[in-house]
């Protein structure tokens, strides 16, 4: 910012975001139903690319997609007509996606929390964020407004002070959700806003983390007009993260536009069309598919990064 610093040596910054992380052993109000609301998650399998390897990489690749013109502007509008933030609505949207293409009603993604908001230490040089697993939920019959109220409420009980990734890791583990050689929350998202604003002229340098224990890390900066996606190489590549944010890109503009649509009009029975041909009397025969065609594999978003050893965690 230019400002410059005084001589002054002090760890006023780590020891206030220290003491914003700090929770007692007793469970507080509403605990109980915020782990009720993981009951029934399942997994999403990310795997879009290739199957998942019996021993992990660790390998990430990292691609981004440019937010057009406007979009944000749209969201924000439609946001502010349903009384929840632009973030929520960004979320909730994702959950739509993802619900729709690996047919899942329930979920768990992930949210960064950046806990100098707790702290009044805007100005701490760093990102201290804590991880904080996100009961996603989008019925097939829901309308995508309901989801994305949803997600509104229930991002304030993530952004409250003390909400930690244990609060709710006995819970996960026993939904089930635990593989070997792969993270238990797959998915992670992060919407960052610039307290500059709009950033203008800015050069994304093409370079990513090289290295990840996450499946996927979407992170949307709307004052740089784009959308970050951190891969797994394990199970997705460049080209299927691409077209992943761009569908996100594209189900964002149809829900600012109606988000009265239904998140899925018939669950777990679509038929797809089946082709016709010309026979050779020149009339229109069907001909039916020998396979169902499998649906599209998805991602999800979570970063279980200063989590320790995971597997043993829920061995524990």
């Amino acid at each position: 910012s230019g400002t410059s610093l005084g001589d002054a040596v002090t760890n006023r910054d780590i020891d206030l975001l220290i003491e914003a992380q700090q929770t007692d052993d007793t469970p507080g109000e509403g605990v109980t139903a915020w782990r009720e609301a993981f009951q029934g998650s399942d997994r999403l399998d990310l795997t879009l690319a290739r199957p998942r390897p019996a021993t992990r990489s660790y390998r990430a690749g990292s691609v981004s997609v440019t937010i057009p013109d406007g979009l944000m502007e749209r969201v924000s509008a439609a946001a502010s007509g349903l009384a929840i933030t632009p973030a929520a609505f960004c979320l909730g949207t994702l959950t739509v996606l993802l619900a729709r293409m690996r047919q899942k009603e329930r979920f768990v993604l992930a949210v960064p929390v950046d806990t100098r908001i707790h702290a009044d230490a805007y100005d701490a040089v760093g990102f201290f964020g804590v991880p904080v697993p996100f009961p996603a939920e989008a019925g097939a019959g829901e309308r995508i407004e309901r989801v994305l109220r949803r997600t509104d409420g229930r991002l304030d009980r993530v952004l409250a002070k003390g909400a930690m990734f244990s609060d709710v890791l006995s819970t996960l583990a026993r939904q089930g959700l635990h593989r070997a050689n792969a993270p238990l929350v797959e998915v992670y998202f992060n919407y960052v806003r610039s307290a500059a604003g709009r950033l203008a002229h800015l050069e994304v340098l093409p370079a990513g983390t090289g290295y990840s224990d996450l499946d996927l890390m979407i992170t949307m900066t709307p004052d740089a007009g784009r959308i970050r996606l951190d891969h797994n190489l394990d199970i997705l590549d460049a080209a299927t993260s691409v077209e992943l944010g761009e569908e996100f890109l594209r189900l964002l503009a149809e829900a600012a536009d109606d988000p009265t649509a239904a998140v899925r009009s018939m669950p777990d029975t679509a038929v797809e069309a089946t082709p016709a041909v010309r026979s050779t009397s020149g009339t229109a025969v069907e001909v039916p598919e020998d396979t169902r065609h499998s649906p599209r594999r998805s991602l999800a978003l979570a970063a279980t990064f200063a989590l320790g050893n995971l597997p043993l965690l829920c061995e524990a």
